[in-house]
């Protein structure tokens, strides 16, 4: 099989995003005034429309995460998975194309494993200028932990990929690529559940040489509705001591995480939270599992290279 770059190519991906931080700090300081003058915002308009030209833009995206292509599968699969054998059925966490190997090369556990593809990042991952692509994975290997899965990173040399390392447990399936020079970092959505609850947050995240570093949290949402008994009072339930501490409005659930198209914005996400009132409520009735929720929206922007999260409330602390 020739070994090719299999990656979207409409723009290439050496355009660096480092030169938008002064026009950053231009938007903080003068585009989101009140009662600001007309000729400040076409100023503001102007600016913005010259920096961010359709070609940064498409290529700051080509390196979001993305689901495999069938060629880029050919691609990496065969670097990994030692005589693949498709199964007849789904991988049943994503309903990904589901394949038995042998074993996984370089895994270090040398038995047979299913294996699903399920995204892949391009970028200097691990250094500034290299050329590397991040595939995560779920396999039979991974256990629940883990999210039943992981990542491999491989390099480029010359024509081809090859293999530099298994990441388990250090998924990044959905994830958008934040502007600067360097190594690349990304702005991750993870989920997990276990036992009636599930956790959303979104992490800043970087695949790391030695696998050292853990991401940096932004914000963690947490919904332990499901796994409340109906039949049973839960005011000691977590939620509702917690809502006692705080008086603050709980995140529920983080959908999604997508690129805003106000060019002013970095990403969206829809989000479920409750009220500090309405979770009060449900915890006095003793039903937290039946509290009003609300639909809203989280804006993320890049402010003096930071993270900022616009949100409709004040939410309360996870605890994880």
């Amino acid at each position: 099989m020739p070994e090719s770059d299999p990656r979207p190519r409409p723009h290439a991906l050496a355009v660096g995003l480092a030169p938008l931080g002064w026009l950053t700090w231009f938007h903080d300081l003068t585009c989101r005034n009140e009662g600001q003058p007309m000729l400040r915002k076409i100023l503001c308009a102007s600016l913005f429309a010259l920096a961010l030209k359709p070609e940064l833009a498409a290529a700051q995206s080509q390196r979001d995460s993305h689901a495999l292509s069938p060629e880029e599968v050919r691609t990496f699969l065969p670097l990994v998975c030692l005589k693949a054998v498709p199964r007849p059925t789904p991988n049943a966490f994503a309903g990904l194309p589901n394949v038995n190997c042998q074993r996984l090369i370089g895994y270090g556990v040398a038995q047979r494993s299913s294996l699903a593809l399920s995204a892949v990042i391009y970028g200097p991952l691990t250094s500034p200028g290299a050329n590397e692509a991040y595939v995560s994975y779920y396999s039979g290997l991974e256990p629940h932990a883990n999210d039943n899965g992981g990542g491999i990173l491989f390099t480029r040399r010359g024509a081809g990929w090859r293999l530099a390392g298994w990441y388990p447990g250090r998924t990044m399936r959905h994830c958008l690529a934040l502007p600067g020079r360097g190594r690349q970092r990304m702005l991750c959505l993870q989920s997990y559940t276990g036992q009636g609850e599930t956790d959303t947050s979104v992490w800043i995240d970087a695949v790391e040489p030695k696998q050292t570093a853990a991401p940096e949290t932004v914000l963690g949402a947490q919904d332990d509705r499901a796994g409340l008994d109906p039949d049973e009072a839960n005011t000691q339930s977590y939620p509702c001591l917690l809502a006692r501490q705080t008086h603050k409005a709980m995140l529920l659930t983080i959908e999604d995480l997508i690129r805003s198209p106000d060019i002013a914005e970095l990403a969206r996400s829809r989000i479920t939270y409750a009220t500090a009132a309405d979770v009060e409520a449900a915890c006095k009735s003793g039903h937290f599992e039946n509290v009003r929720t609300k639909a809203g929206i989280l804006r993320y922007r890049v402010t003096q290279a930071r993270i900022v999260v616009d949100a409709p409330e004040e939410f309360s602390r996870t605890d994880y």
